[in-house]
């Protein structure tokens, strides 16, 4: 049974309005259902495609989900402590930066690299909501 199965993993596709070409992907991992919390990670989107509004849809569409259809309390990003592109992204969207994880992931290289961890939570969830739509509109338009 694969984690999709399971229901520790929701994989989606990104696609462009426009297009109608899948221009990304996205999913919620490490998700806890018995704490209703789980993790936006394993992003990927297109060259031509960053720092547009897509990302920014993405996101609003992906939390929308987990806090109004999933219920949950928490949605956690995470990101290496180098990629300051990744947390300034996460900032834009709202995320509150809940701090450091020191020497968390081994990475490939063998880097003992430290994790910014940010997340939003129920609570959050309707500000950040107007928010963002707010920030579609203007981006959009």
């Amino acid at each position: 049974m694969d984690a999709n199965e399971r229901g520790t993993e929701m994989n989606f596709a990104i696609i462009d309005e426009t297009s109608q070409s899948a221009v990304g992907t996205t999913s919620f991992y490490r998700v806890v259902p018995e704490h209703k919390r789980l993790e936006v990670g394993k992003s990927w989107l297109g060259a031509a495609y960053r720092r547009t509004h897509i990302n920014t849809a993405a996101k609003y569409l992906l939390l929308n989900h987990a806090f109004e259809t999933l219920l949950a309390n928490r949605v956690e990003l995470n990101t290496d402590a180098r990629n300051v592109l990744s947390q300034r992204a996460m900032e834009r969207l709202g995320a509150v930066c809940d701090g450091v994880l020191r020497c968390h992931t081994i990475m490939r290289d063998g880097f003992v690299r430290d994790t910014m961890n940010y997340s939003f939570t129920m609570n959050d969830w309707p500000a950040t909501k107007i928010r963002l739509r707010s920030l579609l509109e203007t981006r959009i338009s």
